[in-house]
């Protein structure tokens, strides 16, 4: 997944108007060990990124990353 941030109305005209964009990511993986048994297990991670622009006032802000 994917995100766009954006700043309507910026007061400095000569700056972009981008914030930040963010990205999603859920690898998952599944295992079925028996064939004759219904049962699965299953691991999954979810993790986000971020990465900023320079914002007026907050100066050059590094690329962060979160996990869930």
């Amino acid at each position: 997944m994917v995100d766009f941030a954006s700043w309507r109305d910026n007061p400095d005209p000569n700056k972009d108007n981008k914030l930040r964009t963010a990205w999603g990511y859920i690898p998952a993986v599944e295992y079925f060990p028996f064939k004759d048994l219904n049962l699965k297990f299953f691991v999954s991670f979810v993790g986000r990124v971020y990465r900023y622009t320079d914002m007026p006032g907050a100066g050059s802000a590094p690329p962060t990353a979160l996990l869930a």
